[in-house]
């Protein structure tokens, strides 16, 4: 992601070695130059780190002596930061923050950032269910001046990270966003010892430059209207025959042989209850009865004889 009023610096979130996908955030936020927002599609169970590239001709520090601090925040909680010295680098640079530092039992581990699926239940939510989950689906980016006072110095690490989702999450408190992911942090892993320094902010806190992230899974994208849905797929009787798998054949084979079996035993119902009419010298016999039957039920009218010797038949009330 880029910002229109800041030159030289571009952040994207990284996973599996390839930059999210990004899409337009459309949403009635009030715009500010220095803030951005993209829409990533993000995959459940992925690690991912935050990259950031700078661009040394175009991103100019006010001072000489001013470096970056770039932090990074998780569902609305602080999660890390870090030091760019800006005006050491002579050329084009970047910057990955792909997780936190914490100590236990005087060791250093590290802990990657990672994407989880989300679990919600039916309880009630309160007001402060609301408010911590206001933030729930966003990876927040800030980049602020400020300047080094003292020299770097080792001491413990307790980065303080605590996610807002502790197991599952009243479902009202998502408030109609389709999220089915939260971010946190993966498992630990040996580190090297950190270091920490003391700063100032000699142009206030407000950061110069923050990007704003709202990560979801691709359906979570589609039912938000973001991405388009998928497609319903062609079915197998209107594919060309050449475009199917030998699987795809013997289902449409399969499905014809069953339709053919249904239309024969739809026939043979119908000639089973269909009405019949049998009349005088039909069945090559010279009876002396017509037999009509229709409807279920049947009617016999014997020959009337005139002295015309003219056979009637009485067909009286039919």
């Amino acid at each position: 992601m880029k910002l229109e009023a800041i030159e030289g610096l571009t952040v994207s979130i990284r996973s599996n070695h390839n930059n999210l996908d990004e899409y337009e955030d459309d949403s009635d936020e009030l715009y500010v130059p220095s803030i951005g927002r993209k829409y990533v599609q993000a995959g459940s169970g992925d690690a991912f780190k935050v990259h950031c590239k700078f661009k040394k001709k175009h991103l100019i520090s006010p001072d000489k002596r001013d470096e970056i601090n770039c932090c990074v925040y998780l569902d609305g909680q602080y999660a890390a930061g870090s030091i760019i010295r800006h005006n050491t680098h002579a050329h084009d640079y970047t910057h990955d923050t792909e997780g936190v530092h914490e100590q236990s039992a005087g060791d250093t581990f590290f802990r990657p950032f990672t994407f989880s699926a989300l679990a919600t239940d039916d309880r009630p939510a309160n007001d402060s269910n609301f408010k911590a989950m206001k933030k729930l689906g966003e990876i927040k980016v800030t980049c602020t001046w400020m300047r080094t006072t003292s020299a770097p110095r080792p001491v413990p690490v307790h980065h303080g990270y605590k996610s807002v989702v502790d197991g599952s999450v009243p479902e009202k408190c998502l408030k109609g966003r389709a999220i089915s992911q939260s971010a946190g942090l993966g498992a630990a892993r040996p580190a090297a010892a950190r270091t920490e320094v003391s700063v100032e902010h000699p142009y206030g806190k407000n950061p110069f430059a923050t990007f704003i992230f709202k990560y979801r899974s691709r359906h979570d994208l589609q039912i938000e209207g973001i991405i388009p849905r998928s497609p319903s797929p062609v079915p197998l009787e209107e594919r060309d025959p050449d475009s199917l798998s030998a699987e795809e054949a013997r289902e449409l084979v399969r499905r014809m042989r069953e339709r053919e079996h249904d239309m024969a035993k739809v026939k043979r119902e119908k000639r089973r209850y269909s009405p019949t009419v049998i009349r005088d010298g039909e069945d090559g016999e010279d009876d002396d009865d017509v037999t009509i039957e229709a409807e279920g039920h049947r009617r016999k009218r014997n020959r009337v004889s005139t002295d015309s010797g003219v056979d009637i038949v009485d067909l009286t009330d039919l």
